[in-house]
């Protein structure tokens, strides 16, 4: 600052729960104020002041960031998916009101926060294919990925069983609706027939008159 060489003047903060001056906070004449601001733990920014040799002199200090640390770095569920699990949030800061945010349209999430800790809540959706999938969660700085497994491959026949008479034949096993016509392609080429599927129940009986129409209901 700047004073004649005869003048004294003093330095006092107007907002003592983040401002201090150091001493000696007074001088005579030309000379300088030193003064510490606090850290500010909150987000919110704030304004203080000091008095020196009458003037004010005000100080502005700027919100902390926003950091967060969560109770796990991701989760692995099965191809099922998962309802309303949750993990954990806490900040060192005040004044964070964090929304958690889903980058996969398989996983919806929801936030519960006060004051420097919380629970985001997520639903996991099933996995249709049998491929596993990942979808990201951000809360603020962090990320919490969601690894969800696929699903098992599920087999079934349309027949657990074949017929033939004493001279053998060929089966074939068919994994769809096909069945009846294969089952028709070796009769025909056992027997010589000709056939139509809608008339194969009855040509196998006549041809084979030891079973009955409830033998091929699982063919």
């Amino acid at each position: 600052m700047s004073a004649p060489a005869a003048c004294g003047w003093t330095a006092v903060t107007n907002t003592p729960l983040w401002l201090s001056v150091s001493p000696p906070g007074a001088g005579t004449g030309a000379g300088e104020a030193q003064f510490v601001a606090s850290p500010n733990l909150s987000s919110s920014p704030r304004t203080g002041s000091l008095t020196i040799a009458g003037q004010t002199y005000t100080v502005y200090q700027a919100g902390a960031p926003c950091a967060y640390t969560l109770s796990a770095p991701g989760v692995t569920v099965t191809f099922g998916g998962t309802i309303a699990a949750s993990f954990g949030v806490t900040t060192a800061t005040g004044g964070c009101s964090p929304t958690a945010v889903s980058y996969a349209s398989w996983i919806t999430v929801s936030t519960s926060f006060v004051g420097t800790s919380g629970t985001v809540t997520y639903t996991v959706a099933p996995n249709p294919s049998t491929v596993s999938r990942a979808g990201a969660v951000q809360v603020g700085n962090q990320i919490f990925t969601v690894t969800e497994l696929g699903g098992t491959c599920g087999w079934s026949l349309n027949t657990y069983g074949a017929l033939f008479n004493s001279g053998g034949g060929a089966g074939v096993v068919s994994s769809n609706s096909g069945v009846l016509t294969n089952l028709g392609d070796i009769i025909a080429q056992q027997e010589g027939l000709s056939y139509t599927v809608q008339g194969l129940t009855s040509q196998f009986q006549q041809y084979y008159p030891g079973y009955a129409v409830s033998s091929l209901a699982g063919i």
